[in-house]
């Protein structure tokens, strides 16, 4: 993965946990939110954060049974495209280090959503109806991973859903924007309902 220490980047995180999926058409629909979210001259780097993964054996057994049910793509054929694309992923720089555990590639990628100059999943909260919702399942990872970067005041470049242009993904930036100016106390209080579903969210996965 070339991305250097203090160098930023962004992320897209997709929950490909839904029967019959077309996982090529997915891949292009993430390209197209790539784009959207690239608003500058100079490059990011992209990192893709998924369920699915370029090693069969290490996704989890609910996702390998709806890859199973793909609608005329494959699992491996979307990720190497995206990777043909300039996406970068955490599990296929590892082949050597292989983590045997799977909850240590859940705990790296909420630490790249965390760290993400910008960050687009498909949360519960995401109303917008189109390709966000076709491709994801929305589960709980995606609501810690934003309640994750509010609680570093990492809000901005949050985005719930995936951006289809580039001016749905300022609209969205905007309302991130928006909501910061929020009351300090409004926030002390949101921050303490955050930290608290995050803690019962490491309980979880602990056990």
């Amino acid at each position: 993965m070339n991305i250097r220490k203090g160098q930023d980047f962004s992320v897209i995180h997709w929950r490909a946990e839904i029967p019959y999926l077309n996982y090529q058409k997915c891949a292009e629909d993430i390209l197209q939110a790539r784009d959207a979210m690239t608003t500058t001259k100079k490059k990011m780097p992209f990192v893709l954060i998924s369920s699915l993964s370029t090693d069969y054996s290490m996704m989890w057994s609910g996702t390998r049974k709806k890859a199973d049910q793909a609608q005329n793509s494959t699992v491996s054929g979307a990720l190497e495209f995206l990777m043909d694309n300039g996406f970068h992923m955490f599990d296929n720089t590892t082949s050597t280090l292989k983590p045997k555990d799977l909850i240590i590639y859940t705990a790296v990628d909420l630490i790249f959503a965390e760290k993400a100059t910008s960050f687009a999943t498909c949360s519960r909260s995401c109303d917008r109806p189109g390709f966000c919702r076709d491709c994801n399942y929305a589960g709980s990872f995606a609501e810690m991973a934003l309640t994750n970067r509010a609680i570093v005041g990492n809000e901005e470049g949050s985005l719930s859903c995936w951006p289809s242009n580039t001016e749905e993904y300022h609209s969205m930036a905007n309302q991130t924007t928006i909501g910061k100016r929020k009351s300090k106390t409004h926030r002390r209080r949101q921050r303490r309902r955050r930290t608290r579903r995050l803690d019962h969210y490491n309980r979880t996965l602990s056990q």
